[in-house]
């Protein structure tokens, strides 16, 4: 049963992640980055950084979208794969 609870809980922890980043992207986008960076380097100058030139916000939300939808498709195989293997090993 633990293996349930933890994809369950993995999974509807993905959805919230998904309709958080849904709702205000920017907020999730700067609280992401205040987290996993101890520095302000993150934050780029459109006058003098390129890459903030390059990619527009769309291609972040879009790659951010991208990534969730992947990795919850993978939690449902995943979820899937515990569910049938448990089913084999328990069958008479």
């Amino acid at each position: 049963h633990g293996m349930y609870y933890s994809a369950g809980i993995s999974f509807a922890l993905s959805l919230v992640l998904g309709i958080i980043i849904s709702i205000n992207f920017n907020k999730a986008f700067v609280f992401f980055h205040e987290i996993a960076f101890s520095n302000d380097l993150w934050l780029l100058d459109p006058r003098t950084d390129l890459l903030i030139n390059l990619l527009p916000l769309s291609f972040f939300i879009n790659i951010s979208m991208h990534m969730l939808i992947l990795f919850i498709a993978l939690q449902l195989l995943g979820i899937f794969i515990i569910y049938k293997t448990k089913k084999v090993l328990t069958s008479p």
